[in-house]
């Protein structure tokens, strides 16, 4: 577009004299051109990827945002993710949870301690007030050295979340054939972890690296073992996870909104 230098109004293209004011339009007249280079390839890649790591930056901060603080509504005041309780009845001289195979050795550059990465809680209570309970968790050979000659009934199914179609499994035992244990589980000097006594027990344990079972006995070790139980976990290192995914996410996202507007925005 090209304006008088006089008037200052916008002359035709090609013109001689400005038809407003009869100035010669000049050399030195101003002259607005607007230039489109089209979309190149460098453009269309660099809006690709902003949208991807706009797209991918949302994730991140929901999920991060779910671990930091939606896992909160679910977990116990004392951060645990409990299960629902379940009654164990056998005829037997013990209930028992193998082949607990747990790899836990980290990377080499990234070694967080054990408590930070999980805890473990059993509570029981012995449905028979006259009996003590036994919880214990040993080495699978050492609690194997234990049962072997004892009748026990080995926990093989056992639905722990509820839901529906749960709600009304019963667990599934194999029984275990043998004779009465020789030494009470309390006397044995094989738990990594135990608890014992009246009412409700509570057993807490750090996992470590190794393949572990878990017993649970009457603390004399006499037959019908008739228990309630919860499961549950502690995992404190899914909040540093959830921080992480969320500070990743909104450095992704500002970063894809930056591309996006140099690229796009700015060119309009």
């Amino acid at each position: 577009m090209t304006f008088c230098s006089k008037c200052g109004k916008e002359v035709p293209p090609n013109s001689e004299y400005c038809p407003y004011c009869g100035t010669r339009v000049s050399s030195e007249s101003i002259t607005y051109r607007r230039t489109d280079a089209g979309w190149g390839i460098v453009q269309v890649l660099a809006i690709f990827f902003g949208g991807i790591l706009l797209l991918t930056s949302i994730g991140l901060v929901f999920g991060g945002g779910f671990l930091i603080f939606g896992m909160d509504s679910i977990s116990q005041p004392d951060g645990y993710f409990m299960s629902r309780l379940v009654q164990l009845n056998v005829n037997s001289y013990a209930i028992y949870q193998s082949g607990i195979d747990i790899r836990m050795d980290g990377m080499p550059m990234w070694r967080p301690m054990q408590q930070d990465i999980i805890t473990v809680k059993l509570i029981a209570t012995n449905n028979n007030p006259s009996k003590q309970v036994f919880i214990g968790i040993a080495t699978t050979a050492d609690a194997n050295s234990y049962l072997d000659p004892v009748e026990y009934s080995r926990l093989i199914q056992q639905p722990w979340i509820y839901d529906r179609w749960s709600q009304n499994k019963l667990p599934t035992f194999t029984l275990h054939l043998g004779l009465a244990p020789s030494q009470s589980p309390v006397s044995k000097n094989i738990w990594v972890a135990s608890a014992f006594g009246h009412g409700t027990q509570t057993l807490t344990w750090v996992p470590q690296s190794g393949d572990y079972s878990v017993v649970i006995m009457n603390s004399d070790g006499s037959k019908n073992v008739d228990v309630s139980v919860q499961i549950g976990a502690k995992v404190p290192i899914l909040r540093g996870v959830g921080t992480g995914l969320l500070i990743g996410g909104i450095i992704l996202g500002f970063i894809g909104a930056l591309i996006l507007y140099n690229f796009l925005l700015r060119r309009r």
